[in-house]
């Protein structure tokens, strides 16, 4: 094999940034004595890969032999004599060593089981639990719903189960009580987790006339603040603590928009205006939130909102592309459907409409290596309420739900047909979302087209539950930093 200038300028360049990247830092964090030469000044190896290799097979750790894929808690052997609060959590170590914790011995503890979703925190809780029924502590588990520990605690007496998204201080002490002067345990599974307790969706139509007029309407403004002040009085009934709002697309490119981002602070609410790297980070950190953390399927979150679609595409947790374009239900249905039901030329060009303003604005590369879809907001969960058929909408129900391309065709050919008065009558549908709903339909089928993919999942967490997880770990840190 050989190569050309070009190619050999490209692999040395390749090589340099290697370097750059993953080599050098590591030798930058060594001292002076830490580096020794091999064979030359071009030969280096660290003193301890050096004192690794001198060091011979003998001296070097033993390898592990493989864990048993499942063990029994009656299993494990305690340690003799087992102190009361000790308690097996697993087994490690090369001879399979039951490892544990004494929760008791110094006084009461607090031990936090910590991991990423899917990384067996509920089953370490529960072995945690099954662990103190055995030393014959009474246990007292939490969990939320969704929780796996409500499943895998035992069937014991010395348990008393509580779950639920919210608890009064009489509800745990009524519990506690049954354990009377003896000694018991708290176990809490799922601390971390956000848990919705009630959901309000009024569709405002905020962005009506701001892509023909530049501006927030009167009426619109008014619909909304009416709207955010009943949100102030339910949220009022729960006694939060913190309550945020955050604008995007519309108030973004409204000349009013800083006026109603004032007008709702005056409803005793956090509320700002965001910009698209913070759309897009809120978005894919509520839509991605109950995935595992290690999922490293590239994955484009789509959010179709009135104003603005934003594709944020992203793996392990983290956003690796984000675009706001300047395709919205709202918008879009306003420049170009002029009939009841719309015609099909005004349909093939809101079509293309959208589909060109997604390739301008997703290099050819996102698309090609993207493997799934999440759809969030009210265009999917819409069509997968039509999809499921659902007399009542369900959250359960539509969270999760696979929804294909196929299916998504044959709705909006569905829709499309009727008037906006019978549109309305469709069941799963809700009413005020019928004006919008074409729309929404033509531009997720773009979506989907774009990055070549048959079907999304829908998720019914969006920026709203982003927004609520970063103001949760914010208040958090503020807290920590208060305390430290």
């Amino acid at each position: 094999m050989s190569f050309d200038q070009r190619e050999i300028d490209w692999l040395a360049s390749l090589l340099a940034e290697t370097a750059a990247a993953e080599i050098m830092p590591r030798f930058r964090r060594l001292g002076g004595g830490d580096v020794r030469q091999k064979t030359s000044a071009a030969d280096l190896v660290t003193e301890a890969r050096r004192r690794a290799a001198d060091a011979g097979p003998a001296r070097l750790p033993v390898p592990f032999p493989a864990l048993p894929t499942r063990i029994g808690i009656d299993q494990l052997p305690l340690p003799q004599p087992a102190p009361l609060g000790w308690v097996p959590v697993g087994v490690g170590g090369p001879d399979h060593t039951t490892l544990g914790v004494d929760l008791f011995s110094t006084g009461p503890h607090l031990l936090l089981v910590s991991g990423p979703a899917g990384s067996g925190r509920s089953t370490a809780a529960a072995t945690l639990a099954h662990g103190l029924r055995r030393a014959g502590i009474g246990v007292l588990a939490i969990a939320p719903p969704g929780s796996a520990l409500a499943r895998l605690v035992p069937d014991d007496p010395g348990i008393r189960l509580l779950t639920g998204a919210v608890f009064k201080d009489t509800d745990l002490r009524d519990t506690a009580a049954a354990f009377g002067a003896n000694a018991y345990a708290v176990v809490v599974d799922d601390a971390d987790r956000v848990t919705e307790v009630e959901r309000r969706t009024q569709v405002t139509r905020l962005g009506q006339g701001v892509d023909r007029d530049g501006v927030l309407a009167a009426g619109a403004m008014r619909r909304t603040l009416a709207t955010v002040a009943e949100y102030r009085r339910r949220i009022d009934t729960h006694a939060a603590q913190r309550a945020v709002a955050v604008m995007t697309s519309a108030v973004r490119d409204a000349a009013n928009g800083v006026e109603l981002a004032a007008r709702v602070r005056e409803q005793a609410l956090d509320a700002r205006i965001i910009g698209g790297d913070e759309e897009a980070r809120l978005t894919f950190l509520g839509a991605t939130s109950s995935r595992p953390a290690g999922d490293a399927a590239p994955t484009v979150v789509i959010d179709i909102g009135g104003g603005s679609t934003e594709l944020v595409v992203g793996r392990r947790g983290e956003v690796t592309f984000h675009v706001s374009t300047q395709a919205g239900v709202v918008r879009h249905t306003e420049r170009h459907i002029h009939h009841d039901p719309p015609q099909g030329a005004e349909l093939d060009a809101l079509a293309a409409d959208a589909r060109a303003i997604y390739e301008a604005n997703v290099p050819s590369e996102v698309r090609e290596s993207t493997r799934a879809a999440i759809a969030v907001a009210g265009t999917p969960t819409s069509l997968a309420a039509i999809d499921l058929d659902l007399e009542c909408y369900s959250s359960d129900k539509v969270h999760g739900h696979p929804l294909t391309l196929q299916a998504c065709d044959a709705m909006l050919a569905r829709l499309a047909a009727l008037p906006e008065p019978e549109r309305r009558r469709v069941r799963g549908l809700h009413p005020d979302r019928a004006p919008t709903i074409v729309a929404g339909a033509v531009m997720l089928i773009e979506a989907l087209r774009l990055f070549d993919l048959q079907e999304c999942e829908v998720s019914d967490q969006d920026i709203l539950h982003g927004a609520a997880l970063e103001t949760v770990h914010r208040a958090r840190r503020d807290e920590t930093a208060a305390a430290g």
